[in-house]
């Protein structure tokens, strides 16, 4: 009977490397993986990463003022590398300035965590992948994960290996830029999928995914009616 219920599995396009374990036959195991990817951020904002209980598992997806994870715009110079009196340098050149004007990670004191459940069960030929499937929201942020003491931008194509995925992935992102209504509104949406290919040419891939949203919070900016604590200018370029 056993090797009845393997020849099903096979007929129905699943390695048997993830088959064990099924209950029933062709089409108990045919209704999806065993493993379930699961990526979170700080979704319930209580500064932390929940992965043992599902304070941050719930509605990851949705977003509001009270609720959803909150990520920040890089757009500091922490390494001084515009560091020049005001005329020397253009106001299109200041855009270069940001700590997030390219794939270098240079305050990761700003990234916010994203995390994924370690899959500890996982086997087989499994890879992983962490993208943003939006183009607009692609362009705007920046994913890295930390690798011992450093941090590796991941972009859609880069591929995560089975003892990363048995083990979790810790991961950071921010943003190139602020907001805006005409071009962004700080919104993403983080896809964690996990993919098991099979031993066999006639094996079927076996996939799933799980998402989190994030988005940046406004811009605030003082008016008149605030009290001034201190004042300052710029001098810049000619208009």
């Amino acid at each position: 009977m056993r090797s009845l219920h393997f020849l099903a599995l096979a007929l129905c396009g699943i390695p048997l490397a993830l088959a064990q374990g099924c209950c029933g036959g062709c089409g108990d195991c045919c209704r999806g993986p065993r493993f379930r990817p699961d990526i979170r951020a700080d979704t319930n904002r209580d500064g932390q990463v929940d992965l043992q209980g599902f304070s941050d598992k719930s509605d990851k997806t949705e977003w509001n003022e009270t609720y959803g994870a909150i990520f920040l715009p890089n757009i500091g110079d922490t390494v001084k590398r515009c560091l020049f009196k005001p005329e020397s340098i253009s106001d299109e050149r200041l855009d270069d300035c940001r700590d997030a004007s390219d794939n270098t990670l240079r305050s990761p004191e700003y990234l916010t965590t994203l995390k994924t459940v370690p899959e500890p069960d996982l086997f087989g030929n499994a890879i992983g992948t962490v993208t943003v499937a939006d183009a607009v929201q692609r362009k705007f942020v920046r994913i890295f994960q930390k690798k011992g003491e450093d941090w590796v931008y991941i972009d859609n194509d880069h591929t995560f290996d089975l003892p990363e995925l048995q083990a979790g992935l810790d991961l950071g992102i921010d943003a190139r830029d602020t907001r805006y209504p005409e071009s962004w509104d700080g919104s993403v949406t983080v896809c964690f999928t996990i993919e098991v290919r099979g031993t066999e040419t006639s094996d079927l891939p076996i996939e799933a995914s799980d998402e989190v949203m994030l988005r940046i919070p406004p811009e605030l900016t003082h008016h008149h009616l605030h009290t001034v604590e201190q004042d300052l200018t710029q001098e810049f370029s000619s208009p």
